[in-house]
C-alpha cells in the first residue's frame, strides 16, 4: 500500500496529481482548499510508481500530454467497484410515482474510475464480438456508448427522437405505459448486412431496446449484441431481445 501526501501548489505536483488519477487509477481525495493538499493511496509499489511517473513526466514535457486538470473529486467506495459496480448507483425511492424504485446511475458518472471500468468492459465485449458498429439509444444511452466506441475503434450511430435527425430517415413506433413514442434513424449510416451492438443504460420492460433492433433490422443489418449498464430483471426486457445474445453489468 502506497500513502502519497501531496501538494498541488507546483507544477510537479500537480502532474503527479493528475498522473496518479488518469494513469494509474489511484484514488485522490481532496482534503483542503488551503493549501491545496492532496492524499494518494492505492495497491502500488513505490518503485513501480515511480517509474511510471518518470514515464509520465517524460511525455508531459514532450507536449504530449496536453493539460492539468485543476480539481479531482473523491470517489467513494473504490475498492469496491472490480467486484460491486451497485455501490455506485444510488435507490430513490418511490420516483419517478409511488412504488417504483429508481436507479440513479448519477454517483458513477462522477466517478472517473468506475466510469472508466464500465467503458473497458463494454468495449472488451464490443471488440470480442467484431461489429461492424454500435447503435445507441437516445438519451443516455450515448454516454456509454460514445466512448466505447471511442476505445473500441468502431462507428457510432445514434437512434434519436422525432424531430432530432435532418434529412431520410426511418422510424419505429413502440409502446409506453401510457401511449407511444418512436426511434428514428438516418437513412445512409448503416451498411445493409453489417452487424451491430444497441448500448443503452437500462433494460427495463425491453420496449426502447425492441424498437432499436427493429429499426436496426429496417435499414438491412441485424443485432448481434445489446449492451445495458443495468437490467431490471422482473421486468422480462430480456424476452424482447430474442435476436441478439443481452449482456448487462450490474443486475437488480
Amino acid at each position: 500500500m502506497v500513502n502519497i501526501l501531496v501538494t498541488a501548489s507546483t507544477k510537479p505536483s500537480s502532474a503527479f496529481v493528475s498522473f496518479a488519477y488518469f494513469v494509474v487509477n489511484i484514488p485522490v481525495f481532496h482534503l483542503d482548499e488551503r493549501p491545496p493538499w492532496f492524499v494518494v493511496t492505492g495497491n502500488v509499489k513505490a518503485m513501480e510508481l515511480s517509474h511510471l511517473f518518470l514515464a509520465f513526466l517524460r511525455e508531459l514535457f514532450r507536449g504530449t500530454i496536453d493539460s492539468i486538470p485543476q480539481t479531482v473529486f473523491s470517489e467513494p467506495h473504490t475498492h469496491a467497484m472490480s467486484n460491486d459496480l451497485k455501490s455506485f448507483i444510488a435507490d430513490i425511492p418511490d420516483f419517478p410515482k409511488p412504488g417504483i424504485m429508481f436507479r440513479d446511475i448519477s454517483p458513477l458518472l462522477r466517478a472517473p474510475t468506475a466510469f472508466r471500468h464500465v467503458v473497458s468492459l463494454m468495449a472488451k465485449e464490443v471488440s470480442d464480438l467484431k461489429v461492424a458498429g454500435i447503435v445507441a439509444v437516445e438519451s443516455r444511452g450515448f454516454l456509454f456508448a460514445a466512448p466505447v466506441a471511442h476505445e473500441a475503434g468502431v462507428p457510432l450511430i445514434l437512434a434519436r427522437k422525432p424531430g432530432k435527425l435532418p434529412g431520410d430517415r426511418v422510424r419505429v413506433e413502440y409502446g409506453l405505459e401510457y401511449g407511444s413514442d418512436s426511434l428514428e434513424l438516418k437513412h445512409g449510416l448503416v451498411d445493409p448486412g453489417s452487424r451491430l451492438v444497441v448500448i443503452d443504460d437500462v433494460l427495463a420492460t425491453g420496449g426502447t431496446a425492441r424498437a432499436t433492433g427493429d429499426l436496426v433490422q429496417k435499414v438491412g443489418a441485424s443485432v448481434a449484441s445489446y449492451i445495458f449498464l443495468v437490467e431490471l430483471l422482473g421486468l422480462g426486457g430480456r424476452e424482447k431481445l430474442k435476436d441478439g445474445t443481452v449482456s448487462s453489468l450490474v443486475q437488480y
